[in-house]
């Protein structure tokens, strides 16, 4: 549990039945700045998740989960999400559709990291090298 908080990484256990989460950690839930009741209620859909990414990274988000989910196969995605108090953060979801003996997609299990600390140290050694070729050349 320690080392999941330390790196950030929230889980979830997802009814594809009824597109509902059945289970999030403290983790996850902290990620998008609500309370594990405010999240199975308010955003236990895949739309209403969708609902509060960046409006450039939703229609590649759904995309990502219907290509998944159709080919019950496992994903890896980055998106830009809104937390509860209108704060971006950039996370990092990596999960995997779970099928019945039919074939039928039944469930989704995964995790969910907030990689906002890496992304901002990205971009500020990409602009630093940027300054620098700028002054060499």
């Amino acid at each position: 549990m320690v080392a999941a908080e330390l790196a950030k990484l929230g889980y979830f256990v997802w009814d594809e039945t009824k597109d509902r989460c059945l289970y999030c950690t403290e983790e996850l839930v902290r990620l998008h700045g609500v309370s594990v009741e405010g999240y199975l209620e308010s955003l236990g859909s895949n739309l209403s998740i969708a609902e509060r990414l960046h409006p450039e990274d939703r229609d590649r988000y759904l995309e990502v989960l219907d290509t998944s989910r159709a080919a019950c196969r496992a994903y890896d995605m980055e998106f830009r999400l809104y937390r509860a108090n209108g704060q971006m953060v950039y996370a990092r979801e990596v999960g995997e559709f779970v099928c019945d003996e039919t074939g039928q997609v039944v469930r989704s299990v995964g995790i969910t990291q907030d990689v906002t600390a890496f992304r901002t140290q990205q971009a500020a050694m990409l602009a630093e090298e940027e300054r620098l070729q700028n002054y060499v050349i």
